[in-house]
């Protein structure tokens, strides 16, 4: 990649313009991780859930990383290590513990996410959470950013509306209503 630029003084009548050219090379940054997103796909309030988490440095050093993740989430998830060392050449495995719970709907909001970029709905199941995490390498100026993404149930059987009225029905006849479940 390059990129060509004149540079002019501010006394320009006694001086020539400076050309100026700048290249570039992209390369891969030494710590990466196993996948961009991790889907944890559809969970249970109140049960616990486990991920393991591959880190890997392509550096021939060892790295410090330090995980980071919002606020928000503390009462629901948790990592082990959050602080740790890369071998060169090497790989490094994290564990995320997560225990959702009906409140982190409300608590951690603003990481909801339409499913499959369906139309919104009323009702706060038809969303997904994408939980943000960022890895910092100690010798790494870009910290690597990944992400966790779930959907939220219950474990019972929930019926919508709660009550359904047929009205008169009357012998040797029928009613229909409809019921989402």
């Amino acid at each position: 990649l390059a990129q060509e630029f004149t540079m002019f003084l501010a006394n320009q009548d006694y001086s020539e313009p400076i050309p100026i050219s700048v290249t570039g090379r992209c390369v891969h940054v030494p710590i990466y991780v196993e996948h961009e997103e991790y889907n944890m796909h559809i969970l249970v309030y109140e049960q616990w859930y486990r991920q393991r988490i591959l880190l890997f440095n392509r550096s021939s050093n060892s790295m410090k990383v330090q995980l980071f993740y919002p606020r928000d989430f503390k009462p629901y998830l948790e990592f082990n290590p959050t602080l740790g060392y890369i071998p060169g050449d090497g790989q490094f495995e994290i564990w995320l513990k997560f225990r959702p719970d009906r409140t982190i709907l409300t608590a951690c909001q603003r990481f909801l996410v339409l499913k499959d970029d369906e139309e919104p709905s009323k009702h706060r199941d038809q969303f997904a959470m994408r939980v943000p995490i960022k890895v910092v390498g100690a010798n790494q100026v870009l910290p690597v950013k990944f992400s966790i993404l779930c959907t939220f149930t219950l474990n019972t059987v929930q019926f919508y509306p709660p009550q359904v009225d047929f009205g008169n029905v009357f012998n040797q006849s029928a009613s229909r209503a409809t019921i989402e479940m």
